[in-house]
């Protein structure tokens, strides 16, 4: 089990943030999918490695995302035992 947070930068828009919580809510990994303004969202992601890489290369590829993300910094995190998935504005 790993916990990564993972930061998107971009021309990334509050439609985009909710998108990519859908993506990532297909994937069953548990965590946050915050919107943290416009052209920011982070992923606060705990699970198996394979399902948070998972989560990230749907992410990447997703129609209404895809070239939206001109950046990304994934840096290791603290367990926080989130249940489920949130997504906070």
């Amino acid at each position: 089990m790993i916990a990564r947070t993972i930061t998107y930068n971009g021309s990334l828009d509050a439609n985009s943030a909710e998108r990519i919580y859908d993506v990532v809510r297909d994937v069953e990994i548990t965590g946050i999918v915050r919107f943290a303004g416009t052209g920011r969202v982070v992923l606060e992601l705990e699970g198996d490695p394979a399902q948070v890489q998972l989560a990230q290369h749907r992410v990447e590829r997703a129609v209404g995302v895809k070239g939206k993300i001109l950046g990304k910094d994934v840096a290791h995190a603290e367990f926080r035992n989130h249940v489920g998935l949130s997504f906070l504005r």
